[in-house]
């Protein structure tokens, strides 16, 4: 079994089991979308979305209802591209439609991440943070003090996703054709029981 054959990480596995799940479809807000569906891709720009264009239609055929946004989609409806934002535009259609994936198509610097404060270490990782895009899922308070610091204990966060979110870490379309390519072969294989996590 050769690594070309392989895929790790957490990122897909929403999106595999979603393979073998019956769909159903509901009403969705015309704000935020045109048709109903159950996997949000979220990426930087027309040139990475038309790289993710084959993963978007592959789902479609499967029965995996699927549409593509980007960062201007997101500006346009919340007034910004920071996460804040983004997962305003995230939590506005998962009320509306149920939406229940969500794949970030960027890497951080693409599609930016919350980054949430550990503060309950001893020096010198008291002021320890870490990339949370755990934030874009759970749609609760996190930052229940106001202070400026995301994910404190003391904020009582919900960890408990409304939507799972993976994230594709790649930079440019090659690496996205990559990733597609890669993700389709994977998701062809499961489907004929040949399983390689």
């Amino acid at each position: 079994m050769g690594m070309e054959r392989k895929l790790f990480g957490i990122p897909i596995i929403a999106l595999l089991i979603t393979a073998m799940l019956p769909q159903s479809t509901v009403n969705v807000n015309a704000n935020y979308v045109s048709e109903n569906y159950t996997l949000l891709i979220l990426t930087y720009d027309e040139s990475f979305k038309s790289a993710f264009e084959p993963l978007q239609q592959y789902h479609n055929n499967t029965g995996i209802r699927t549409v593509i946004k980007t960062l201007d989609d997101v500006e346009s409806k919340e007034g910004g591209r920071g996460p804040t934002e983004i997962q305003r535009f995230i939590q506005n259609p998962h009320n509306n439609s149920g939406i229940t994936y969500v794949l970030l198509g960027g890497d951080t610097e693409f599609i930016p991440v919350r980054y949430l404060h550990v503060s309950r270490l001893p020096p010198p990782f008291s002021n320890l943070v870490i990339r949370g895009d755990m934030y874009y899922g759970c749609f609760g308070t996190w930052n229940g003090d106001g202070d400026t610091r995301y994910g404190e204990v003391e904020d009582n966060v919900d960890f408990t996703p409304s939507v799972y979110v993976g994230r594709a870490c790649v930079d440019d379309p090659g690496e996205i054709n990559n990733f597609v390519n890669k993700t389709i072969t994977y998701l062809q294989n499961i489907l004929n029981n040949e399983l390689y996590l």
